[in-house]
């Protein structure tokens, strides 16, 4: 197998990670969701392995909404006639958050997350965040907010251990495009108080086609910036293409 197709198999691979099926949006008082699980295998000269899931669920009411979303995922790589086995990817993330309507236009907020990734270095970042948002459009069909608040975070290295207070400044929106397709987006910048922490930006979107007997075709895109990284770029990027199950 040649270089560019170890790439478009390791990309492939690393795809599954962030199938962009998100949560349905029911007042029911129960939780639904999404969950998926992936694995890609390729041999030849180079030898790839990336297994991953993602879970994404969601409890709302007519006055509040309690949401998680995790991902995991391992991928090696093993060149032939070469030692050893190349970690290339080695992340998992775990958050949450809870939002409560404070009237039909007013909200606030509580959120917080842990990640760790190994081919950064990144042992672990814990961070937490109050604020509020506004619900610029409430329709049945479409859905778009603004929001902002204040948090802590802390990013421990294997050499170093960044933290400090940040900001959160952000916008997301969902779609209804048609009875099977949805489309859902998000962009948040986390600008930090002090200068020598830098700041991060993320981007998150997705489209979700329903096939029937819960099971969605799923195409994302992401984007993640970081202004201070020690170990790789400081943009990644990732488009998506995968299957998920709605429950």
């Amino acid at each position: 197998m040649n270089h560019s197709l170890t790439r478009i198999a390791v990309a492939t691979a690393f795809a599954l990670i962030s199938v962009a099926a998100s949560a349905q949006d029911k007042a029911d008082g129960l939780f639904h969701g999404n969950v998926s699980l992936g694995a890609v295998f390729s041999s030849g000269a180079v030898s790839n392995t990336t297994i991953s899931g993602v879970f994404d669920t969601a409890r709302k009411t007519n006055d509040d909404k309690l949401s998680f979303y995790g991902v995991a995922s391992r991928g090696t790589t093993k060149i032939d006639g070469v030692s050893g086995t190349a970690v290339t990817n080695d992340l998992y993330r775990l958050g949450g958050r809870y939002d409560r309507d404070l009237n039909k236009q007013v909200f606030g907020f509580v959120s917080g997350e842990l990640e760790r990734n190994g081919v950064t270095d990144l042992d672990l970042r814990s961070a937490i965040y109050v604020g509020a948002g506004y619900h610029v459009i409430a329709a049945p069909t479409t859905t778009f907010d603004v929001f902002g608040g204040v948090g802590y975070n802390r990013s421990k290295y294997a050499f170093d251990t960044v933290s400090g207070t940040e900001l959160v400044l952000g916008e997301e929106s969902a779609h209804k495009l048609s009875e099977t397709t949805t489309f859902k987006q998000r962009l948040a910048v986390y600008p930090g108080f002090k200068s020598e922490n830098g700041y991060r930006a993320t981007f998150d979107a997705g489209l979700a086609v329903a096939m029937g007997a819960g099971w969605t075709m799923n195409v994302g895109a992401s984007a993640r910036y970081a202004s201070k990284i020690y170990i790789a770029k400081k943009t990644e990027t990732l488009l998506t293409v995968g299957l998920g199950y709605k429950f």
